[in-house]
């Protein structure tokens, strides 16, 4: 019928073939009848270009570009004389359908060295070539340049790139010689190379390298489908033209190899090798690679047919991989010794651990030239079980290449086969989602030359432990997360709302999954601002429902639900329970006070959950969740246990803070007010240098603590807590955290009603007061207290009152007030038969007489101090007396005892964590050792005096600054 019309038209096959935009090959083959089952799309493609086909054929614009350009209207070739025109074309249909700008026209048809006049003369070639293309020419202005407004079968690389598509899902179907029409029908597309008679600078273009090199990927593509029905002599002749043109391109010449030794000319096929060989050595000085090699070996034994062709198993998908720099150079730097390599990578859920392994496997893909194997092995999975190796084994015999009747029933024989088939062979194999190490073990290969990656929220301890090297997929670093963002929101969008954006980023936990599940809903409703997108996720009512996207893969609920499902009950319940602590951070003492567990469980508990990164070790023995975490903990608390059981547990958690605070202020303060005597030790610290580091490392923790029993009425936990923290604010000189503590307190104690309670917060509050120079405040703070146990006979707080009123006149200048308060002071500790509160009574007394001019009364007192201090074994207390003495000696010129107490000062202090006094003495001590001729040792202790009350950000430190901007001497330093 075909063949009817087009005589009757008065075609020719080159005619019709090129009317309808396929091969003369094609033409020729249906209307002989070689083919039994004309593609369907070939066929309406000829009916449609034939006279009274269809109305508009004889009219119908067709591009060709590969080969030289051609442009026809129906069977009438438009005649583009000009290269320039050929050229603009040309560019415009590679890179259809999206718009090509001004400076990239420039850049193809100028290659690099363009006109002064090449934007105008840029919309002369347009115009041109439009009134060459005629009435209703496709070429559209865009905002930036334009665009080839056509449809995919008016051009011929699009039609290329559709058959070739094509042919690989029918080869992916094991339906060879389906495949093997579609890619000869693919290759037939091609008269030459792309853009042949095109200027120099369009060959050179990306787009038109990446067609090229699709040009041979269909070439092997249709080999391995050719070759895997016996159709040799078909493949040889298809590959020898390209195989010429691509004279080093190992995988045509492999394919070319067995073709032409399956046609029976074996030693044409060593003569191929020959040649390639030879090729190699001479000009690139390498030799051929796996590939080639082993189809040298298959001609050499005569297997013609491809038998264990490279397998290329990687899964497909569009993820994007940002910000893994680092982890691809480590994974490309890896190597192997007897075995294969094996590399575990691991992380939390939705960090990207399979995105990074396949995009690496694709990177490195030319270093595994026998294939790349994968599997995912559904550890964690509460859909389904995880796959039994011996399962994964099966399949990974069949793929390469063992007959499903020589697979053995037993996993012993068929991990013995495995290693067989792998044994020297250069595979890529990816274990991906593996639940530990048992299920990984039997699939690791036999002998060197592979290399293994392994993807699990394990850590996988045990196989690291046996040579495995180990790559944490932590969360990606902010700018790399933005990154993400822009490409999934664009970057003018995010550019209008970068705060917005890293809001996102930070509330997402930086992971690459719930990033995209944000980014995926703002880019759905482009209507919404950032902020309200960041908002949604802020909003703790609704939970993880933001981070829903309706799909189960890619749910972050579900994904954080496959590590929870597979925990034990205890490391379950832990897990929940930290939901509802009031910071992201805990040690395993707290936790085994919340969960209410022997403290070797609740430390296995957060092994076990860090073990699958429910959460992270941020130092030994230290772990945190991030916010979707505690997100995800929280829901999951409030839905398994009672309100009861959760309000017994933040008694405990809270109870655990306050006794812990309470020790730590024993410590660091044996002898002063409410503290008492130190008694048993805390599992986390022994002794006063240990307790204010464990007050530095859990000060957050602490301050959220008070608020949360502030906000949920657990007033006496409130109050114990905040006096407990008082010795280890002022030693920490944290001032401003100490009055809005005691603010807390104050409400909590009035509402308890307890006198007791409220004078020593009131005095509390007072010391900050005057450490922030409120003085006024501190007395009235100070009057309350002495109203508040003025009823209680409690004789030992008003003892610590009067001291705390005499420090308060000191400082304000009031002297003589200072001296009447703190005698009182001494007298109400003697009758307590308070020993160090004696002694500290003493030497504020003999602080207030040295200020007032009395160095013999002074010295007195603060031997006194130093001696009754000593024996209660309060060195801070000793610390403080000491630095008194080098004050005094100093005034009465004694430079050289001055400096000795200074530095015995200097030493209890820092012993004891006293930053701020250490700080404020360090000052002094550099005086005495400048008026003693050490300058030196003056300029030492003023830089650390700077230091720590610079950290304290104290206005110390700005007397501290000046003494080592002065050169000794009164100059000015440098």
């Amino acid at each position: 019928m075909i063949r009817a019309r087009r005589q009757a038209a008065g075609w020719d096959q080159e005619s019709l073939a090129r009317a309808a935009g396929v091969s003369v090959r094609t033409v020729r083959n249906i209307e002989l009848g070689r083919v039994r089952s004309p593609l369907h799309e070939s066929v309406r493609r000829l009916v449609g270009a034939l006279p009274g086909g269809a109305s508009a054929a004889s009219s119908r614009l067709h591009i060709e570009v590969l080969g030289p350009v051609l442009v026809r209207r129906g069977p009438h070739p438009v005649d583009l004389r000009s290269r320039r025109l050929r050229d603009l074309i040309g560019l415009l249909v590679i890179r259809a359908p999206h718009p090509v700008g001004r400076d990239e026209i420039v850049d193809g048809l100028w290659d690099g060295a363009p006109p002064p006049s090449s934007h105008t003369l840029v919309n002369t070639y347009v115009a041109r070539l439009r009134a060459e293309i005629g009435p209703g020419a496709p070429l559209l202005r865009t905002v930036s340049g334009y665009r080839l407004d056509v449809e995919p079968d008016q051009v011929d690389l699009a039609v290329f790139n559709d058959l070739f598509d094509r042919g690989l899902d029918a080869a992916g179907d094991a339906d060879h010689r389906r495949a093997a029409i579609l890619l000869t029908q693919a290759l037939d597309c091609w008269r030459g190379p792309l853009l042949a008679d095109a200027g120099p600078g369009l060959a050179r273009h990306p787009v038109a390298v990446a067609a090229a090199a699709r040009r041979v990927a269909a070439a092997c593509a249709y080999a391995d489908a050719g070759l895997a029905i016996g159709n040799f002599a078909e493949v040889a002749s298809r590959l020898r033209p390209l195989a010429e043109r691509e004279s080093f391109h190992e995988g045509l010449h492999a394919r070319l190899m067995l073709a032409v030794a399956g046609t029976g000319e074996q030693a044409s096929a060593l003569g191929l090798y020959a040649g390639l060989r030879e090729r190699l050595a001479d000009e690139l000085g390498i030799s051929p690679g796996q590939a080639v090699h082993d189809a040298y070996l298959s001609v050499l034994r005569q297997k013609s047919a491809v038998v264990g062709w490279p397998v290329a198993q990687l899964p497909g998908g569009t993820a994007l991989l940002v910000g893994r720099d680092a982890e691809l150079r480590r994974l490309n730097g890896l190597e192997g010794g007897a075995g294969p390599v094996v590399c575990v990578l691991t992380g939390q859920a939705g960090v990207g651990k399979t995105t990074l392994a396949v995009a690496w496997g694709r990177q490195a893909s030319e270093r595994f030239p026998d294939g790349q194997l994968y599997v995912d092995l559904q550890g964690f999975d509460p859909a389904g079980t995880p796959v039994d190796p011996a399962d994964a084994i099966h399949d990974f015999l069949l793929a390469l290449g063992a007959g499903s009747e020589a697979i053995p029933s037993t996993r012993s024989a068929r991990t013995a086969l495995y290693r067989s088939l792998t044994a020297g062979r250069r595979l890529l194999i990816i274990l991906d989602n593996a639940r530990g190490t048992d299920q990984v073990r039997p699939l690791l290969p036999g002998g060197a030359g592979s290399f293994v990656v392994v993807t699990s929220r394990d850590k996988m301890t045990g196989l690291v432990a046996q040579g495995a090297h180990s790559v944490v997929v932590g969360p990606l670093a902010e700018d790399a997360a933005m990154a993400l963002l822009s490409h999934h929101l664009g970057a003018q969008r995010l550019g209008r709302e970068p705060a917005a954006g890293r809001d996102i980023v930070q509330r997402c936990a930086r992971l690459p999954l719930p990033l995209a599940v944000a980014a995926a809903r703002a880019a759905a409703n482009p209507g919404f601002s950032l902020a309200s997108v960041a908002a949604e996720l802020h909003d703790d009512r609704r939970g993880l429902d933001p981070y829903d996207s309706g799909d189960e893969a890619t749910s972050v609920r579900n994904a954080l639900s496959w590590s929870y499902h597979g925990l034990e009950s205890d490391h379950a319940r832990v897990f929940r329970l930290l939901g509802i602590v009031p910071n992201p951070e805990i040690t395993a003492p707290a936790a085994a006070s919340l969960a209410g567990l022997p403290p070797p469980r609740a430390a296995a508990a957060l092994t076990a959950l860090a073990r699958v990164h429910l959460v992270d070790e941020v130092h030994p023995g230290r772990y945190s969740l991030h916010d979707l975490l505690r997100s995800y903990a929280r829901e999951l608390v409030t839905a398994v246990d009672t309100a009861a059981d959760r309000d017994v547990a933040l008694d405990r958690i809270t109870g655990h803070y306050v006794v812990a605070a309470q020790r730590a202020a024993r410590l660091v303060a044996p002898n002063r007010a409410g503290t008492g005597r130190v008694t048993a030790g805390h599992g986390e610290f022994r002794s006063a240098e240990q307790a204010v580091r464990w007050y530095d490392t859990e000060r957050a923790t602490l301050l959220a603590t008070i608020r949360q029993a502030a906000a949920d009425g657990r007033d006496a936990s409130v109050c114990d807590l905040a006096h407990a923290l008082t010795e280890l604010f002022d030693r920490r000189g944290h001032w401003h955290d100490w009055v809005a503590v005691t603010d807390l307190a104050a409400v909590a104690a009035a509402r308890l009603a307890d006198p007791i309670r409220a004078a020593r917060l009131h005095r509390s509050r007072a010391r900050a007061e005057v450490w922030l120079g409120h003085y006024d405040r501190a007395q009235d703070q100070l009057a309350q207290a002495l109203d508040r146990c003025r009823d209680t006979g409690d004789q030992a707080e008003r003892a610590h009152i009067f001291r705390c009123l005499a420090w308060c006149m000191g400082r304000a200048g009031a002297r003589h007030q200072a001296v009447a308060h703190a005698r009182t002071a001494i007298r109400l500790y003697a009758r307590a038969g308070d020993v160090a509160g004696k002694g500290i009574g003493l030497n504020n007394l003999g602080w207030q007489y040295a200020h007032l001019g009395r160095p013999e009364i002074a010295l007195r007192c603060c031997h006194g101090a130093v001696a009754l201090l000593r024996a209660a074994g309060d060195d801070n207390g000793a610390g403080h007396a000491h630095d008194s003495l080098g004050f005094i000696y100093q005034q009465l010129g004694d430079r050289v005892r001055a400096v000795d107490h200074y530095v015995r000062s200097v030493a209890l202090l820092r012993r004891t964590g006293d930053v701020f006094h250490e700080g404020d003495t360090l000052i002094r001590l550099g005086d005495a050792r400048l008026a003693a001729g050490d300058k030196a040792g003056a300029m030492r202790a003023w830089r650390r005096a700077f230091m720590l009350l610079a950290r304290l950000r104290h206005p110390s430190s700005e007397e501290a600054r000046s003494r080592l901007n002065m050169r000794p001497g009164g100059g000015p330093g440098r």
